[in-house]
């Protein structure tokens, strides 16, 4: 059908995925005609066209996604960085708490696990445990603490423990 207008299949090819426009178009003799011309507007139409109803097909799709599940997102985000600065203002708090005691007695502070948590242990001039922060439920005096299988036996090197900074 398209030979016989006298338009080539290569000349509607070219038509079709033609980016630079009508000008180009030319028949088998190197003439412009009205078919690749009509054929360079449909492709355009039809890419125009197509551009108009996908960016609202796809701001709709966005829509829908955030009205069912936007809440749950956002609370589960709220919730996540709600928690996240929970748990470092409780370890600053109980860090504050170990640099206190050191200060007021001259002695020395460690990070170190404790009843399966990350904590921090005030050790004595003599490398004694003498309290744990946050504080340990079956360990209420430093013989108690030092009796803990994380502590039984463990003297802690002097580049571990930390002195506490001056009171400002």
């Amino acid at each position: 059908m398209a030979e016989s207008s006298g338009v080539s299949i290569r000349t509607l090819d070219k038509a079709l995925w033609s980016t630079q426009g009508t000008e180009h178009l030319t028949n088998a003799d190197g003439e412009n005609t009205a078919a690749n011309q009509a054929a360079g507007a449909a492709v355009k139409g039809a890419a125009a066209a197509a551009k108009k109803r996908a960016k609202p097909a796809a701001v709709a799709t966005a829509a829908w996604l955030a009205k069912k599940f936007g809440d749950k997102v956002a609370d589960e985000g709220y919730n996540n960085v709600k928690s996240k600065r929970e748990k470092a203002a409780s370890a600053k708090a109980q860090e504050s708490l170990a640099q206190e005691l050191c200060r007021a007695r001259g002695w020395k502070y460690q990070r170190f696990v404790v009843d399966h948590a990350q904590g921090f242990v005030v050790w004595s001039d003599d490398k004694k445990p003498m309290a744990a922060f946050p504080p340990v439920e079956d360990a209420r005096t430093p013989d108690q603490l030092a009796g803990r299988f994380e502590l039984d036996g463990y003297t802690p090197a002097d580049k571990d423990l930390i002195e506490p900074p001056p009171k400002h």
